[in-house]
């Protein structure tokens, strides 16, 4: 019987204390002919929020989840007829701040993407930037012959330690680039996509990013 109890508390730690979510995976270099007429830079922005009041409550997520996905369409529309972005950079900034953290997602084609997080200034403000990631054109390279296509898949985590202490968290996204560059193998990547997740543990939040591509070559590269 006194197991009961026990074993309540742990579900309802389980409920309260322990949350997961995610975004879906958005393609943000797909397919390209090589004969798309460049239209021009744009850039596009969207927000989210994760947190409460106090850092023990970092677990509501407030349009979190659609930043990328709402990022990446406004950056779409600046310019009738734009279909896609490439010559990609991405970069982090966060700041924490005593009610939460807030996430934008800042696009811009040709030159980069950038992905920025803004705190709301109260009290006192901790801030950090990424590494920031490029992902460059493929100038329609040829694979020599007899093509082959297989997917490449990563994913690198950090962690936010008592929200403001990052502990892998600047780095993750040229990381998880880095892994699928080299599963390519010289080869051409395509249809990447960008995939952010998040996991609250009570003392800190996980942050992940998840790069997916498909990876096209010659056999005898």
């Amino acid at each position: 019987m006194k197991s009961r109890p026990i074993a309540l508390l742990a579900y309802l730690y389980l409920c309260f204390f322990v949350a997961t979510c995610s975004s879906g995976y958005i393609s943000i270099q797909p397919v390209l002919s090589g004969e798309e007429k460049i239209l021009g830079r744009v850039k596009g922005s969207a927000c989210g929020f994760l947190g409460v009041l106090i850092p023990w409550y970092y677990f509501i997520p407030i349009q979190q989840n659609s930043k990328i996905e709402r990022a990446y369409s406004d950056a779409i529309q600046q310019i009738p007829g734009t279909k896609a972005i490439k010559n990609i950079t991405i970069e982090e900034t966060w700041f924490w701040v005593i009610v939460g953290i807030t996430q934008c997602n800042n696009f811009r084609r040709c030159r980069s993407m950038n992905l920025k997080i803004i705190g709301i200034i109260l009290l006192f403000t901790f801030s950090c930037f990424s590494q920031p990631l490029i992902i460059p054109e493929d100038k329609n390279r040829k694979p020599s012959s007899n093509l082959i296509t297989y997917p490449a898949y990563a994913k690198e985590c950090g962690f936010l330690l008592l929200m403001f202490v990052p502990i892998g968290i600047n780095d993750r996204f040229v990381n998880a680039y880095s892994k699928i560059v080299k599963q390519a193998k010289g080869g051409i990547l395509s249809q990447i996509t960008l995939q952010e997740s998040w996991y609250y543990g009570f003392i800190g939040t996980g942050y992940c990013t998840t790069i997916t591509a498909m990876v096209t070559k010659g056999d005898d590269e």
